[in-house]
Formats: structure tokens, sequence, C-alpha cells
């Protein structure tokens, strides 16, 4: 499989939403990888909420969005403190990043 992936392109992303959106876009792209309109991809973050306080935030893509046109508005946030063991592993962010970067 050749990498899509494109330092350019990738650079007018600036923050972790708009780098998934990104890189959803390329494996949107892959017939061999998803389904017409298919796949799940999401990103965790953690960001300033209203009141000051800091907090994980895990974005989802959305039903009905398709990876290769997926917007930031197609990820849904959840809170991860309202979502115990939601099964974010130790090291799956790296291996997420290391994949989406074509393994280097």
């Amino acid at each position: 499989m050749k990498s899509l992936w494109n330092d350019a392109e990738a650079g007018r992303f600036r923050t972790d939403l708009e780098l998934r959106v990104y890189t959803s876009r390329l494996l949107g792209q892959g017939a061999s990888l998803v389904l017409h309109r298919g796949g799940n991809t999401s990103v965790k973050v953690r960001i300033r909420n209203v009141v000051g306080e800091e907090e994980d935030i895990l974005y989802v893509k959305g039903s009905g969005w398709d990876l290769e046109t997926i917007e930031t508005v197609g990820f849904a946030p959840v809170r991860l403190e309202h979502a115990p063991g939601a099964g974010i592993q130790p090291g799956a962010d790296e291996a997420r990043n290391k994949f989406a970067h074509g393994g280097e």
C-alpha cells in the first residue's frame, strides 16, 4: 500500500481534530480499506472547557459521514469522564499516529 500522506497538505490542519479529518480522508480514498460511506475513526484530545478545566474528549466519526469527505462537524464529541472503560488503551494514540504517517 502506498502512503498518500503529504506533509504540505497535512500542515494546513492545525488541531488534532483537523488532522484526524485529514487522515480520515486519506483512509476514505482507499476503496480496499473501507466500504463506501463506511469506516470509523476517532481522536482523543485534551481541551479546556468553558469553566477553564481541562478534560479529555474523544471525537468519534458520526454515522452518515463519508470518510473521504468528512469535516470536523462530522465527529461527535464524547466526554471521557462520562464514558468509563471506553477502551482507550495506553499507547494506542502513538500506534495510530505511526500508522497514519506510513509507519514513520
